[in-house]
């Protein structure tokens, strides 16, 4: 209110009005203005407590999926990640686990709270602990960098294990990545592809660029230099800065298309600041 009341007053100073006038009007600005604040807040206190009301009678299950469609911004439902939060935990608090994942998503990213890596790690933690194949994923990428926790890469990867084994799109992912490159597990490009594969048919973005280094460099499946450019090109289009390097590498040396110049300078621009994560070897 005081924001409110020092703008107009800074404007009631600017009249051609005396000192007395002025006293007198800003206390009658002061008071409109309280006023009106007094019956905002209590409209805003009604509302919420019709919701709490509301969310009283819903049952666990519903509020699981309110809170999923308010954070994902399903069938054109605005995302509104304080609704989102206040249904997960919620619903945490009568017993679901797999509200763990989402609550440390938000706090990984900041999305309705403060980011806090620590916290996000404990909702991660306690969704492993509960079997929640998304939440070990997570997990294990935050082992692996050190986020939230001491970096821990073995139990990185047996944490990815895991939600593979439960065919989680990341866990696919993140594993088919450190098969193909032997990093803290042995080396196994044939698992890698059969990885990398099962992880796109879920729809995983990254694990293209995985899928892609198999096939342009015959890892674990026959070289086939086409199938690669497909597979970077359609990552690069979702997004997937991290093969900004590979395409354009390929445009140049005509690797599995023709030659082009331009088209490799134009891509490499649009990369020149996001950090590679994948080269061809």
């Amino acid at each position: 209110m005081n924001d409110i009341v020092d703008v107009l007053s800074k404007i009631l100073a600017h009249l051609a009005i005396d000192a007395e006038e002025f006293r007198h009007a800003k206390t009658l600005l002061c008071q409109v203005v309280q006023e009106n604040l007094s019956k905002l807040s209590s409209a805003l206190h009604a509302a919420q407590r019709r919701e709490e009301i509301w969310m009283e009678d819903i049952d666990p299950t519903s509020k699981f999926y309110l809170g999923i469609l308010f954070y994902e911004r399903s069938l054109s439902v605005p995302q509104d990640c304080f609704k989102a939060t206040s249904y997960l935990n919620a619903i945490l608090n009568a017993g679901k686990s797999e509200a763990n994942y989402y609550l440390g998503m938000m706090r990984k990213f900041g999305n309705g709270r403060s980011q806090c890596n620590i916290a996000a790690f404990e909702f991660f933690n306690a969704g492993t602990r509960a079997n929640d194949p998304k939440a070990m994923s997570q997990l294990a990428l935050f082992c692996f960098t050190g986020t939230g926790v001491e970096v821990n890469p073995f139990g990185g990867i047996a944490l990815a294990e895991q939600a593979a084994d439960a065919e989680d799109p990341i866990g696919l992912s993140v594993l088919s990545y450190h098969k193909l490159y032997g990093y803290h597990t042995n080396k196994n490009p044939f698992l890698a592809f059969k990885l990398s594969e099962k992880a796109v048919e879920k729809g995983n973005r990254r694990a293209k660029m995985n899928l892609a280094v198999c096939y342009m460099n015959g890892v674990g499946v026959e070289h086939d230099a086409p199938k690669a450019v497909r597979l970077w090109t359609e990552a690069v289009e979702a997004g997937g800065y991290a093969c900004m390097l590979n395409l354009p590498e390929c445009y140049v040396k005509g690797r599995g298309m023709d030659v082009d110049w331009k088209k490799s300078a134009s891509i490499y621009k649009s990369g020149s600041d996001i950090t590679v994560l994948f080269f061809v070897q």
